[in-house]
């Protein structure tokens, strides 16, 4: 049975098992079999006990962080390197060439591209710039460009959303609102603009922020595996719940609007191999244009769903990197996915 090694990066997640499961039960139905090594900062990583060797590492952003991941590469042998969180994707995009060098594939684009998509600033800068449909936004360098900004877009009648230039799992997102019901609305996101204003008065430096029109319509979390800037496959799932970052309500569905627009997404920045993009349509519903508001160069938490649909992208992403064949995209099913959370006990 031909064998895979592979390095999956951030096992910590509550979504790792999932990823694991899915990644070994494709590789068996192709008589296949994949080594997996974990690796984690965290010794209570509860993807250690679903993968077949596990270490920990430094942070992704650690200036030992890429040594480390070399030395576990070339002990154990790996082909393949995936990155699971924005600081490894640009950690290791950074040094896609000494790792390609060394016979290791990373399972993500080039770092220039991965540093302009993965900038939320950035990005949206660059879809001006190609001429691609983008939101309202602005990436403030002052409390008075702030203001303005909110005038621009009439608030308070129109709300809008501040967030950091890098950061993940919705860290830092805030709607600015002026009116909502502080004891009955369920999200704890929402902030006044005056409050937000004295916030930012207490930072010694301006952070690092962008500031972007309120998108109320359909959410979508769309993976796609791409070739040198190529679509391969385009895989809408409507965000029907989330908690936190990841999705626990989904469903894939057909949805050409937002797949033409991921399309030329991934043309325009040249993406290769797997890509999350992440789109929400400008007027409730359907109605409107679906804007890219969020990108992330490597795979998503959710990309286990499409394998219930028909097409697993991670383990054709990891035959791509390999320079093997793939199955051409075929019909993608419908279906509806519910997350639920399962516990692990260790024993002492």
């Amino acid at each position: 049975m031909k064998e895979i090694r592979i390095i999956l990066t951030s096992v910590g997640g509550l979504v790792a098992p999932g990823i694991i499961k899915s990644l070994k039960k494709k590789a068996t139905e192709n008589n296949e079999r994949l080594f997996i090594v974990g690796v984690d900062m965290r010794k209570e990583s509860v993807g250690f006990y679903f993968v077949d060797k596990s270490y920990i590492v430094p942070s992704g952003d650690s200036k030992n962080y890429i040594s480390t991941l070399m030395k576990i590469a070339k002990v154990n042998n790996i082909n393949v390197i995936i990155p699971s969180s924005d600081e490894e994707v640009l950690s290791i995009s950074k040094e896609r060439k000494r790792f390609i060098k060394n016979g290791i594939i990373p399972l993500c684009s080039d770092y220039d591209t991965v540093y302009k998509s993965n900038d939320k600033g950035l990005m949206l800068k660059f879809l001006k710039e190609k001429g691609v449909s983008y939101p309202k936004f602005c990436v403030p360098v002052s409390i008075e460009e702030v203001k303005k900004f909110a005038k621009e877009l009439n608030y308070p009648y129109t709300p809008f959303v501040v967030k950091p230039r890098l950061a993940r799992g919705s860290r830092g997102f805030k709607i600015i609102k002026e009116k909502f019901d502080f004891f009955k609305d369920r999200s704890s996101n929402m902030v006044k603009l005056r409050y937000f204003i004295d916030i930012l008065r207490g930072y010694r430096d301006f952070p690092d922020i962008v500031l972007m029109e309120y998108l109320p319509g359909e959410e979508y979390s769309v993976d796609a595996l791409a070739y040198n800037g190529e679509p391969l496959y385009v895989i809408p799932r409507r965000r029907i719940k989330a908690l936190g970052g990841p999705s626990v309500v989904g469903e894939i569905i057909q949805n050409d609007v937002v797949r033409n627009m991921v399309e030329e997404v991934i043309r325009a920045f040249g993406f290769h191999l797997n890509v999350n993009i992440q789109l929400k349509y400008s007027k409730e519903g359907k109605e409107g244009i679906p804007f890219v508001y969020e990108i992330n160069p490597r795979v998503s938490g959710t990309i286990v769903a499409n394998d219930a649909a028909g097409a697993n992208l991670l383990y054709y992403g990891i035959k791509l990197a390999l320079g093997q064949e793939i199955p051409r995209q075929s019909t993608i099913r419908r279906v509806k996915m519910l997350r639920y959370f399962k516990e692990k006990f260790l024993y002492e």
